[in-house]
């Protein structure tokens, strides 16, 4: 539960708040489909991941773009943080392990923090489930950033460059801040098919249009 006594609050009281594409209720009542903008109540959340069910609590754009881009690439930890206990209330209690899906090498060791790892450890504390590094990434050196669209899509490359680090069983919650093309976290999913999971799902903090996200990954 937030307080308006709590430094953070919601992050979306730093934020421009976003609504569903139909009944244009406020996301923080159940968040957006990855997929169409519609909240739970407006959509069957179909997903074209590789997932169970995938959610995004903020469209990637004006404010919530500018706070993505201040967690990733201006050190902000604080705002990752916030963003994490903003994300929490949407994230499913019937989750028995919270996933954080890893971030490039290269940007953790630049910022000094992994985004996703952060956002979980939050998440996972609010719902009273482990969060588990059980993905990592090997061989990676480059950003997301620099990548192509096509690049960037191809799940199984990503899927190449994942390990597995720990195993897990029954129902995984991954944790990522963007969602561009999809493919990280279809890949993920696959990983933590592979290192046992019974099912998959997601929650990130935006998602962006499939056009977008060219400035958003690292």
């Amino acid at each position: 539960m937030f307080h308006d006594s709590t430094p953070f609050r919601l992050l979306a009281d730093l934020l421009w708040p976003s609504a569903c594409a139909i009944c244009e209720r406020a996301v923080a009542r159940g968040g957006l489909c990855l997929r169409c903008g519609m909240c739970a109540s407006c959509s069957d959340i179909e997903t074209p991941f590789a997932l169970h069910s995938a959610r995004a609590l903020f469209p990637f754009s004006g404010s919530v773009r500018r706070a993505v881009h201040g967690m990733k690439f201006g050190r902000q930890r604080w705002r990752t943080i916030a963003a994490g206990r903003a994300m929490a209330p949407l994230a499913s209690h019937s989750a028995d392990w919270v996933v954080p899906v890893p971030g490039s090498r290269v940007g953790v060791r630049h910022r000094g923090y992994d985004v996703a790892q952060l956002m979980a450890r939050e998440i996972a504390s609010h719902i009273g489930r482990p969060m588990r590094r059980a993905i990592v990434r090997v061989g990676d050196s480059q950003r997301q950033t620099t990548r192509t669209l096509v690049q960037r899509s191809d799940v199984g490359a990503l899927r190449e460059s994942l390990r597995i680090r720990r195993p897990l069983d029954g129902r995984v919650l991954l944790i990522d801040d963007v969602a561009t093309t999809g493919a990280t976290l279809s890949a993920c999913a696959r990983a933590a098919v592979d290192a046992g999971a019974l099912q998959v799902s997601a929650l990130t903090f935006a998602v962006t249009e499939r056009t977008d996200g060219a400035d958003c990954d690292a």
